[in-house]
């Protein structure tokens, strides 16, 4: 089970080692980070860039404070939905707007180290299964072959700006093997792979 990059490494762990995974859970992930979402990361690491702090190479002086902050806002733009902000679910979990970006974002964003997201995006911006030396040489009919059921879960429309339910995950029809899923609920019983989120 993955989400987000963690889903990323779930297809990556599908991919380079079939035989020692039974199953995965993909939700709102991709095994290849597609261009939009690419420049959403490279917005995220302008911004930690700019920061006074940074020293170049991923590495800061000091926790950048006001960057994280802006880091914070910026992505709570991309990670939920027009639709979410629309029908006002942000108010499920706080009195206000102000309250919601405050709380529920730059207080969480805070308690991450710069550095850590500066690689994590890196990473992100990176997946791509298929550029995998090791996964190169496995064939699509060792795919079609294996006993993995590869589910590809996407978000509600009121949930995730980059992972509309009306836009299929093309990435993984390279798969044959793999089923794409609006929900969990249908999905039979998991426990072999267990990723966690990257941010």
């Amino acid at each position: 089970y993955g989400w987000s990059m963690g889903a990323q490494q779930a297809y990556h762990w599908a991919a380079a080692f079939p035989d020692q995974v039974d199953r995965i859970i993909a939700i709102c992930g991709s095994a290849k980070t597609s261009v939009h979402n690419k420049v959403f990361l490279q917005g995220l690491l302008a911004v930690l860039e700019a920061a006074p702090e940074y020293l170049g190479g991923g590495q800061f002086s000091a926790e950048p404070i006001n960057t994280k902050r802006a880091f914070a806002r910026i992505y709570a733009g991309w990670a939920l939905s027009q639709d979410y902000y629309r029908a006002g679910l942000h108010l499920s979990v706080e009195k206000d707007l102000e309250n919601f970006l405050n709380n529920q974002w730059d207080k969480r964003w805070a308690l991450r180290r710069a550095a850590n997201l500066y690689a994590q995006a890196l990473c992100w911006l990176a997946a791509d299964i298929s550029n995998t030396p090791s996964i190169k040489a496995i064939s699509q009919e060792h795919f079609k072959r294996s006993r993995q059921k590869y589910y590809s879960c996407r978000a509600r429309p009121t949930s995730i700006l980059g992972w509309p339910i009306t836009k299929p995950n093309s990435s993984i029809f390279d798969m044959p093997c793999c089923a794409l899923r609006s929900g969990l609920a249908k999905l039979n019983r998991f426990d072999r792979c267990y990723c966690r989120p990257g941010f």
